[in-house]
């Protein structure tokens, strides 16, 4: 349903419209679940926070504009609020400003997303310069041409920007200065979700090859992400990259074809991943450290914590009758008449567990090396209480090997057939050989060879290292040329300023002194002049009648 209230510029029309349908009304659910559920958590973590007020401000402002993006029916109107979301993420990342390495990361997230948002920006402008209209109802049917896919391509670009796609992604795991709740809201069902929200919302006018050109920058954002997360030593960091991972899930089944199990995806990832953010908000809370290797044996001082994460987690590897398996199941079902894609997912699968079990055991077994104790705050264990149920796969109302029969695909009419046994088996081998690794991965890492293996891969994999020498370094260098060349041409212009200046004080002095000093002398000499002989003149006058009367007198006795 369109509800639109417009505006015209000359002959250009626009509208400012509403989108509203099953997406808006479940992404509308979604977003206020979590929101809640985060700021709920939120009045316990931020309770002694100088900065209690502002957080809150600063949230609401952020699920406005996030609001505002889901209920855009036309794409003017989603760049508005688009723009919006990232201005509240630069305030919401960078909120401890008293921090640099908060500074920092603010602006660093602020900047990579101008930068795809640029694309964004000349998507919605070719798209208006060839259609006419920017309405997201693209019921009418446009030519497929080299246009429509450029077109499609650069309005991606956005999604390259807010989900955090290759190569732009380095800007999520230095969100991480921001307050864990603000990570959770960030990295769940607002922000990065917006980006695969704008794929399904464009997927009508996205062309094969761009669909293609989408599937493979997911492939390598998944790869990355999980590769680079197996060795992560920060708890919230390599949830950063697990995240990344995900999104490139979702990206690369939009690519595939599949937007509504790109969707359901981020459904099930929003719920998970949000009470994988707040758990480790909670243990920080608590442990005040962020190091996973100062942690450990935490199931026995925080139990309650303990059940939830490993809820949460078994939902993010896919082990059946979570929800995270239902929808990698779907991804992998629309993969399988694609070999080498669905051996990729399965890879990331195999990551997946890898890393997260690697964590649980650093985290929660072992012996304990905090005496801290769980701080049982109903703030703190109703969301991760609520998300737990939503992380379970009852929730979602499907049986485990893709049998038709969910609420979801009920609601967008999907027809969900079961695929055999094949691919579950498939999936549960890859989670089983990963959970291995990431056990392994855990004995003695800093004793045996593997640890050098670790640290030659995460060297390798470093990609903030990779974008300084390619990318920062080069352009501080060419800001610092240019920024000479600013200096000389400056000097330049006040050099010929100045000149100009003091010609135009010496054309001035000469006007002033020699053109109207001659003028104003000359006219002053005959002044005088004409002063000394109006006087001469009256007083040869009256000599000439005198004279002149003598002369007349003189002849005239004369002649008598």
């Amino acid at each position: 349903m369109l509800v639109n209230e417009g505006f015209r510029i000359n002959q250009s029309s626009f509208d400012f419209s509403f989108l509203i349908n099953k997406e808006t009304i479940l992404m509308l659910a979604i977003v206020h679940i979590v929101a809640w559920l985060v700021q709920f958590f939120s009045v316990s973590y931020m309770a002694d926070d100088e900065g209690f007020v502002r957080y809150f401000a600063f949230i609401q402002f952020f699920i406005f504009a996030m609001i505002g993006v889901v209920l855009a029916g036309n794409l003017l109107l989603m760049y508005a609020f688009w723009e919006l979301v990232g201005l509240a993420s630069y305030l919401l990342i960078g909120f401890w400003y008293q921090k640099d390495s908060a500074i920092r990361a603010s602006k660093k997230a602020f900047i990579f997303n101008r930068i795809g948002d640029a694309g964004f920006l000349a998507g919605i402008g070719l798209l208006y310069y060839f259609r006419g209209s920017l309405s997201l109802d693209f019921s009418n049917s446009l030519e497929v041409d080299n246009t429509l896919t450029a077109i499609g391509i650069l309005l991606f670009c956005g999604t390259i920007g807010k989900s955090a796609q290759f190569p732009l992604q380095v800007w999520l795991p230095d969100a991480m200065e921001g307050p864990t709740p603000v990570s959770a809201l960030i990295h769940a069902a607002t922000m990065v979700a917006a980006g695969v929200f704008l794929l399904i919302r464009i997927f009508p006018i996205l062309t094969p090859e761009a669909l293609f050109f989408i599937s493979i920058i997911g492939t390598i954002t998944m790869l990355l992400g999980g590769v680079t997360a197996v060795f992560q030593t920060d708890i919230k960091k390599l949830l950063a990259f697990s995240t990344i991972s995900q999104l490139g899930l979702m990206v690369l089944a939009v690519g595939l074809g599949s937007p509504m199990a790109a969707f359901f995806h981020l459904t099930t990832h929003a719920f998970f991943k949000a009470g994988l953010f707040l758990g480790a908000g909670a243990i920080i809370h608590t442990i005040h450290t962020q190091n996973m290797h100062e942690m450990g044996g935490l199931r026995k001082t925080m139990p309650i914590l303990f059940v939830s994460y490993l809820i949460f987690a078994a939902a993010l590897i896919g082990i059946p009758f979570f929800s995270g398996f239902l929808s990698k199941e779907m991804i992998l079902s629309i993969a399988e008449t694609k070999p080498i894609f669905l051996g990729l997912i399965l890879l990331n699968t195999f990551l997946t567990a890898t890393y997260m079990s690697r964590q649980i055991k650093i985290v929660f077994f072992g012996e304990a090396i905090s005496e801290a104790h769980e701080h049982r705050s109903v703030y703190i264990y109703l969301p991760l209480f609520a998300l737990a149920i939503a992380s379970l796969g009852f929730a979602f109302n499907l049986n485990p090997f893709g049998i038709e029969g969910s609420w979801f695909s009920n609601l967008f009419e999907i027809k969900m057939v079961s695929h055999g046994f094949l691919l579950p088996l498939l999936s549960i081998l890859a989670i089983a050989l990963g959970i291995m690794m990431g056990l392994f991965l855990t004995n003695k890492e800093k004793q045996n060879g593997l640890n050098k293996i670790q640290l030659t891969l995460v060297n390798q994999l470093n990609v903030n290292e990779l974008y300084e020498n390619i990318l920062v370094k080069p352009t501080f260098l060419f800001a610092k040329i240019t920024t000479k060349i600013d200096v000389l041409i400056d000097l330049l212009i006040n050099l010929i300023s100045n000149l100009q200046l003091a010609i135009a004080a010496l054309i001035v002095w000469f006007d002033d002194k020699i053109i109207d000093g001659l003028v104003d002398g000359f006219s002053f000499l005959i002044s005088k002049i004409g002063k000394l002989t109006e006087s001469f003149q009256a007083k040869s006058s009256v000599f000439s009648m005198i004279v002149g009367f003598l002369l007349i007198v003189i002849f005239w006795i004369f002649l008598r």
